[in-house]
């Protein structure tokens, strides 16, 4: 699939020199797409793809000189950034820079208001909650599948008894608290 290229040493009228280079073209970037996390959750193999016939490396700096895997996948361990390359030919691509990213810890921080029912058998209790850490909003809820949720925290018409309340961040991290 190369042209061939030919060349006679300059100066030189007696003797006839031939020879072949072939040149190759430079693969094209493999494709390869990083993850976002929260904090706790297992991280999945990256997966790469490109020339079928092509072989991956990824390497851990941006100078591609330390080489890490040699793999269609690659599990990051932490938040970082890798680069990926496909070799096709004995041409190795430019990389792809691929990116883990973990989100901090979202919690229920504390209650901020809190009125107790009024009389047995009533529902007129109510609590508001705050949320940090994440990614701002928050949405609050006290159903695990954030059904009939909010964004203030603020939970009213509530009956006596003991209430979980989950959080949501906007990277979708969650996690939960018993009031």
């Amino acid at each position: 699939p190369w042209p061939d290229y030919f060349a006679v040493p300059p100066g030189i009228s007696t003797c006839y020199y031939e020879f072949t280079i072939n040149i190759g073209e430079k693969p094209a970037v493999p494709n390869a797409v990083g993850s976002t996390y929260c904090l706790g959750d297992t991280l999945m193999p990256i997966i790469v793809t490109g020339v079928p016939t092509a072989t991956f490396t990824w390497y851990s700096d941006v100078d591609l000189s330390i080489q890490i895997d040699n793999d269609n996948s690659f599990t990051p361990l932490n938040a970082e950034s890798v680069f990926v390359t496909q070799t096709l030919g004995g041409c190795e691509s430019d990389a792809a820079t691929v990116t883990t990213i973990i989100n901090e810890v979202i919690a229920v921080e504390n209650i901020v208001d809190h009125n107790d029912v009024e009389c047995n058998g009533l529902s007129t209790g109510s609590f508001s909650v705050i949320g940090s850490g994440g990614v701002v909003p928050y949405t609050y809820s006290l159903a695990s599948d954030f059904s009939n949720s909010n964004n203030d925290g603020e939970f009213l018409n509530l009956s006596a008894q003991t209430y979980t309340v989950y959080i949501k961040d906007s990277n979708d991290c969650q996690a939960s608290s018993t009031v």
